[in-house]
């Protein structure tokens, strides 16, 4: 099971300009202005250093809060 505290934590670091406290379990990360390719790389970095979990580009792109791409990355444990 993933924290989602620590998730969160560690995702909002994935963002340079956008101001931490705006980015929620409920955030639509897509539409933030800062988010691009290069943080969707970083994520799937993320992903597989700090929780050992392989996310696919296709549930990142599946995913529209960031609650659900926690959910989508715990399917990947069961």
């Amino acid at each position: 099971m993933i924290k989602e505290n620590v998730f969160l934590d560690q995702f909002r670091l994935l963002f340079d300009e956008t101001d931490p406290s705006l980015i929620t379990l409920d955030t639509k990360f897509k539409d933030l202005e800062e988010w691009n390719s290069l943080i969707i790389l970083s994520l799937i970095v993320l992903c597989e250093d700090e929780f050992k979990i392989i996310i696919s580009p296709n549930q990142i792109q599946n995913s529209k809060t960031v609650c659900d791409l926690i959910e989508s990355l715990e399917s990947n444990l069961k």
